[in-house]
């Protein structure tokens, strides 16, 4: 087998293995959305009660695949360098993943801006709530530094293999 064939059959595996766990990631996400449905309201004047089913933070549509995804990019750097420059579907997916990256930051800096409103209105009682928001909130950053690292080494490699050295006249 030449190196052409196994570097489409490693992109065409890495392909399926996100469209699979895309597809999982959504059956969870629908599961979580009709058990939260499925609960009876909270009592007027009280908070709903958290779930174990009912997300903390944000659940981003492809997030899991994307991440999946560039896992299996980098993998594939390590086995054949220059197979990266080769796959035409990797823009796309650097593209996704920096699109979610973005909806990520965002409800980040969302957080940011409920703590210090809690923080301004003072008061014991809003203590538990500024540390819920800071746990959302850290959680959050976390999965964004994980996910913008792997994106940048995948972009690297793909600069990396793709860059010409200037023309020399």
């Amino acid at each position: 087998m030449d190196e052409t064939t196994a570097l489409l059959i490693l992109g065409v595996g890495g392909l399926a293995l996100a469209v699979v766990l895309e597809n999982l990631a959504r059956r969870r996400r629908r599961r979580r959305r009709l058990a939260h449905r499925a609960q009876p309201p909270a009592p007027a004047g009280t908070a709903p009660a958290e779930t174990a089913s009912e997300p903390d933070t944000p659940v981003v549509a492809g997030e899991e695949a994307v991440l999946a995804a560039l896992t299996v990019v980098l993998g594939m750097a390590q086995e054949s360098p220059g197979a990266i420059a080769q796959l035409t579907w990797v823009e796309p997916l650097l593209a996704d993943g920096y699109a979610i990256a973005l909806v990520l930051e965002g409800e980040s800096l969302r957080l940011s801006r409920e703590i210090e409103g809690l923080l301004e209105s003072g008061g014991h009682e809003v203590e538990p709530n500024i540390a819920e928001a800071a746990r959302r909130r850290r959680d959050l950053d976390r999965r964004v530094r994980q996910l913008r690292d792997r994106l940048d080494a995948v972009h690297d490699r793909t600069r990396s293999r793709t860059a010409r050295p200037p023309r020399r006249d």
